[in-house]
């Protein structure tokens, strides 16, 4: 949470953006000079938290600690007046040295926050179409307008503010009321089924959440103008608040193709012999070709979906039900992102829209043209053209994102999923110096070759501010979205009735064949995995490519990682479900259990995840997991709707994993969660969650309290375990002599909040961040305000430094 001034907030991105002293601090800033000499920075009389395993964790006032900076680098953690002679002896007298003191007058110092996975400009791009996310819970919903109102909520021409939305009903009627010329798509993005219900209950409909089901069955039953007509002037795309669903009408499929596209026999014959079987058994023939329409009997529709699956979709999928007439067609639920990506290309196709280079706006979509074989009339548009203008608004609306997100503590952001369109765009933000946290980028996996480069942080080119070194792959979808691989199926009697077996991007063979070759050159991988199937696919995977590693590096263009590939740190990305039972990983080559895997069994608690990672640590002793915090705040009711209540109450089980010693991040998956580390701390610790639309603070409960952690372990797990899974541990995540000064000051400690604290830990999401240092210098903050307002106007800093050395407290 920022502080407040005394004086005066894929289909997504689909339209390409056009984005105080404290009190006690009386010490004025002196002027920067233009000098060569090298700044030197002492913080001194406050806590300290070190988060660092050479020391102790954390360093009260009382001990009168200070931290010694020299230029970019932690020099020294050491009492006062231990740093004042180092000061006199060293520095003072000295014209090579500008030597200045922030007095933290009781406040605490400690590591930048690292944001482990997250999505920049897919985010920024969102803000084109309309927002229909769901209200937050009460506490967290109005600090979201506060920081980030200016991105979530923009004022429109009549200067008011759009609210959040807690019933589907109504998020729905804002893109289907919009008034558009025909032939242009009505867009939404973040609607969420797994949340919202239908409308506000009431006696004479009490709507419940697996009212949903019908919505999730036929989605475009749903979608219809302000009179409960269908929509049939204008193509509607929804996206789903998860990732990885969307919604449309029969409009959209019609403009995309669905409803005319000829397979020719040579195409049949292409198919799998289990999808040509489908086609003899619905059209009679496998020799001659065919016409799909949107409408016919099941066997047809079944076909069809098989037939479109394998010519035109890599990981989708679009659903199909009957209809009143007693006919089947499609239903309007789409699954993942290679069939978004059809949609896409249908929305460049259209001469009365507005939206251009969807290409890369699309989650986890990378540059490569979709299969050339898919027969949709309007699934091969080039990519467009992105104006000037548009490409500017963009970049301005990234540096706003980054800026927000230094000031709720974020010191690096990593990038889950870069393709080279949007490297070139972050490397752009660092040159002008319009980067205000570090970007660290995992590439998507079908956007490298063993051409291309990593950039270390140690490449003076982007001095540490932008690197990339890491792959992304998604091996399913969601667990809210009921897309998730699981070992058993959705709760038969939860919301995924559609979908029982969730969904599969790619099995275990699959991911190794994906990425192989990308290990032999020495990448480090995070593997997108929900379900406890995917999980255990991803990590048997990463295990069995450790066997053959490093055979081929002789085709790596001369940049081949120094570690070697089981040394590196790879991480398994959500990680969200698991249930009680042994571990079925599948290993190519057993070898025998070490001591500390077999302690870690001891403590898994029967946890089949958990026994999952200690056996794969066996081969890979930094593979880890990060959580996504808010599946325990937004998704805990709808987690234990969809998967029962075992298995709802312990989706990522920390408790567990602390207790057998596997680590652990929490991350954000923005635009799927607001950016706010502190709040993830917050909801790791209590596990408090909601049950929609009832979002007081009084009707929070507990989500499985046996997976509830530390507050310590929740700061090391937004700090130096993030820092650890992306291979930059030795340079960020802890105060530590020799490491880069990433620091930030927060008015109050997070470890005086709990059971044994002065202030509660459901209160921790209110600690404000004072100021934010990268490299040892502090980041300047917008007032957030005014970018409502399209003013952009920086704040006088919160931590004042003076040249003067105040007496020893």
């Amino acid at each position: 949470m920022m502080k407040k001034p005394t004086y005066l907030s894929c289909l997504l991105g689909l339209l390409l953006l056009p984005a105080c002293n404290s009190s006690n601090q009386e010490l004025t800033q002196s002027p920067k000079k233009q000098q060569s000499s090298v700044d030197v920075l002492v913080f001194h009389n406050g806590d300290i938290i070190t988060v660092d395993d050479n020391t102790k964790f954390s360093i009260s006032q009382k001990e009168k600690y200070a931290v010694l900076v020299e230029g970019d680098t932690i020099k020294q953690i050491a009492p006062k007046v231990k740093i004042d002679y180092i000061i006199d002896q060293k520095y003072a007298n000295s014209n090579n040295y500008n030597v200045q003191y922030l007095n933290l007058d009781g406040k605490t110092l400690m590591p930048g926050f690292i944001e482990p996975h997250a999505h920049l400009q897919l985010t920024a791009q969102a803000g084109s179409v309309k927002n229909l996310m769901p209200c937050l819970p009460n506490k967290y919903q109005s600090q979201l307008y506060d920081d980030y109102g200016w991105f979530y909520y923009p004022k429109d021409e009549n200067g008011k503010s759009p609210t959040c939305y807690l019933y589907l009903h109504d998020a729905i009627a804002s893109v289907t009321n919009e008034e558009q010329d025909s032939g242009n798509w009505l867009l939404g993005n973040g609607l969420d089924p797994s949340r919202m219900l239908w409308e506000a209950p009431s006696e004479e409909h009490p709507y419940k959440l697996n009212d949903n089901r019908d919505f999730l069955k036929f989605p475009m039953n749903y979608l219809l103008n302000k009179d409960d007509e269908e929509i049939t002037n204008n193509p509607v795309f929804i996206f789903d608040q998860s990732g990885h669903l969307a919604y449309a009408n029969m409009r959209a499929f019609k403009d995309t193709g669905f409803c005319n596209a000829k397979i020719s026999a040579d195409q049949i014959k292409s198919l799998s012999k289990e999808a040509q079987a489908m086609v003899d058994n619905a059209y009679q023939t496998i020799d001659q070709s065919i016409t799909l329409e949107c409408e016919g009997t099941k066997d047809e529709m079944m076909a069809n979906q098989e037939v479109l699956k394998q010519l035109c979709f890599d990981d989708g999928s679009v659903g199909i039900a009957e209809n009143d007439q007693g006919k089947w067609q499609y239903s309007g639920l789409i699954s993942e992102a290679s069939a978004y990506m059809i949609f896409a290309n249908a929305m460049l196709s259209s001469n009365n829209s507005k939206q251009t280079n969807i290409r890369n706006m699309i989650k986890h979509a990378p540059d490569a043209s979709l299969n050339s074989g898919c027969p949709l009339a309007n699934s091969h548009a080039a990519p467009g053209t992105i104006s000037p203008d548009e490409h500017k608004k963009l970049m301005t609306t990234m540096k706003y994102i980054l800026n927000t997100s230094s000031q709720q503590g974020v010191t690096t952001f990593v990038e889950g999923g870069t393709t080279n369109e949007m490297a070139a765009n972050y490397i752009n933000l660092v040159v002008n110096d319009e980067a205000d946290t570090r970007i660290r980028s995992l590439y998507d996996w079908r956007e490298v070759n063993k051409n291309t480069t990593r950039i270390s942080m140690n490449d003076k080119t982007y001095k540490g501010m932008f690197s990339a070194e890491g792959i992304k792959l998604w091996s399913d979808g969601s667990t809210q979205g009921c897309t998730a691989n699981l070992m058993d199926e959705y709760s038969e009697d939860g919301l995924c009735e559609v979908n029982p077996d969730g969904h599969t991007d790619y099995n275990q063979e699959q991911i190794q064949n994906n990425l192989q070759n990308l290990a032999d050159c020495g990448w480090y991988f995070n593997i997108h995995a929900n379900g406890d199937q995917a999980i255990t696919d991803s990590a048997g995977a990463l295990i069995n490519m450790y066997d053959s590693s490093r055979q081929n590096v002789s085709d790596c263009k001369d940049n081949l990682n120094d570690m070697n590939y089981s040394q590196l740190h790879h991480t398994i990305i959500h990680s969200t479900v698991n249930q009680n039972g042994d571990s079925r990983l599948n290993i190519n080559k057993e070898i025998p259990l070490n001591d500390k895997a077999k302690e870690c069994l001891k403590q898994a608690n029967g946890n089949s995840i958990v026994e999952t990672y200690c056996i794969a640590r066996n081969y890979l002793p930094n593979l880890s997991s990060s959580h996504l915090a808010g599946h325990i705040a937004y998704w805990g009711e709808s987690m234990k709707n969809e998967l029962g209540d075992n298995r709802g109450n312990n989706i990522a089980p920390m408790g567990d994993e602390s207790k057998a010693q596997i680590p652990f991040s929490l991350h954000s998956d923005l635009s799927i969660s607001p950016l706010y580390p502190l709040w993830f701390i917050e909801q790791a610790v209590t596990r408090e969650t909601w049950q929609y639309p009832n979002l007081s603070d009084s009707d929070a409960h507990v989500l499985g309290s046996k997976q509830k952690i530390s507050v310590e372990d929740a700061i090391k797990a937004v700090t130096i375990v993030p820092a650890q899974q992306h291979n930059i541990g030795d340079k960020l995540g802890s105060i530590r002599e020799g490491k880069l000064a990433d620091l930030i000051v927060l008015d109050k400690n997070p470890l005086d909040f709990g059971s044994d604290g002065e202030y509660k830990s459901t209160e921790i999401h209110t600690i404000n961040v004072e100021c934010s240092f990268i490299s040892g210098k502090e980041v300047d903050w917008y007032n957030l305000p005014l970018l409502q307002d399209n003013i952009e106007q920086k704040e006088t800093s919160n931590c004042q430094t003076s040249p003067e050395r105040l007496s020893q407290l």
